[in-house]
């Protein structure tokens, strides 16, 4: 299972918002534990009630109270216990088909490289920047190489368009390092620096990641169904309303507005627990005797929603089969007889890394 993620998760929105000029003290966060609250939907629930204090003005930033991690994985939530399901995720860098994802915990960005999806461009922050922009800051004078994987034409525009262009984003740049600058700042936190340096072995910037990932696409070997292309992830998909607030916080930081804070409601993650309960968000419910022999694991991708008719999440029929990285370390056989091979079991001795849900 992973470390112990919530205290460190919110060590690094700490970090993560000192960065970008939030004045917090780290030494000024409590953490009380909750047997039970009285809220009208979710009685006898076992909570960790956290607050953040600004250095300042001693100010309050954060209260929130979370359903409480009992022995690192599962939840109390009105007397029953439930351990969310395991997703198989892909690796940082995701290589689709008509476009690039490179995760981030607060500023994931995507890169869509084929015509046939719309005129290329890159999404960070809701922004969709033409890509010829995003590659003039990024490769400079090199800039026409990297396009030429993309069948684009060489860049003609003006130096000054483009960095007009970006300060309707930044409101703080005069020159394509502070660009640069602003991306890195946004996109790594602590956590996704880590991610990044495991997994691919380098010291991350925005600029070796993309170079990475063009390469990547250009010598696609990937195998959806290799769990070395895949991590484990289990808290993050649960505690993402906090890092989208975060994440708008840090915007209206970055366009000069007030300083923000944390305007999130003390119950709002509790009641967004319960409200994936009601859904069907793959929780799995324990007694002292289930969930020993193994762990439920999905290839479902936890972070779309489903609508009516309509499934984001299509999988290739090849995860019901047996595949040679999976030997000895899942079972391929479904929990569903609906669905083969998305809801699987992990082998109880198989090892992972526990941070980042890395199969060893």
């Amino acid at each position: 299972m992973q470390y112990n993620y919530l205290d460190d998760f919110f060590r690094n929105i700490i970090h993560y918002c000192k960065k970008h000029g939030f004045k917090i003290n780290s030494d000024n966060i409590s953490i009380e534990h909750i047997n039970s609250v009285t809220y009208i939907h979710y009685k006898n629930t076992a909570l960790k009630r956290i607050k953040i204090k600004t250095s300042n003005n001693n100010k309050l930033f954060l209260d929130i109270n979370i359903p409480e991690l009992i022995q690192d994985h599962f939840f109390i939530i009105n007397d029953v216990k439930y351990i969310p399901t395991l997703y198989i995720a892909d690796e940082p860098i995701v290589i689709k088909k008509f476009s690039i994802l490179l995760y981030s915990l607060f500023a994931p960005i995507t890169i869509y490289h084929k015509k046939q999806a719309g005129k290329p461009h890159c999404i960070l922050l809701g922004n969709n920047i033409p890509i010829e922009y995003f590659f003039r800051v990024l490769f400079r004078s090199k800039v026409d190489s990297y396009l030429s994987w993309l069948k684009l034409n060489p860049i003609s525009y003006n130096d000054l368009d483009i960095l007009q262009y970006f300060q309707t984003i930044f409101s703080n740049i005069r020159s394509y390092d502070d660009v640069i600058e602003n991306i890195n700042n946004l996109f790594f936190d602590n956590w996704t620096k880590e991610l990044y340096s495991r997994f691919y072995d380098i010291e991350p910037s925005i600029v070796d990641v993309i170079k990475l990932a063009i390469n990547k696409k250009n010598n696609n070997n990937y195998s959806f169904t290799d769990l070395r292309f895949k991590r484990i992830i289990f808290i993050e998909p649960l505690l993402r309303p906090i890092t989208k607030i975060v994440t708008r916080g840090i915007i209206g930081q970055m366009k000069g507005t007030d300083q923000f804070y944390l305007n999130i409601k003390p119950e709002a993650i509790v009641q967004f627990f319960i409200n994936q309960l009601q859904r069907n968000y793959l929780f799995d419910v324990c007694s002292g005797y289930s969930s020993i022999i193994a762990y439920k694991a999905s290839f479902k991708n936890p972070f779309s929603e489903k609508k009516k008719n309509t499934n984001r999440s299509i999988l290739p029929k090849t995860i019901a089969d047996i595949h040679q990285s999976h030997k000895y370390r899942i079972c391929p056989v479904t929990v569903s007889s609906q669905k083969p091979g998305e809801t699987i079991s992990l082998v109880p001795n198989q090892k992972i890394e526990s941070k980042f849900g890395m199969f060893i």
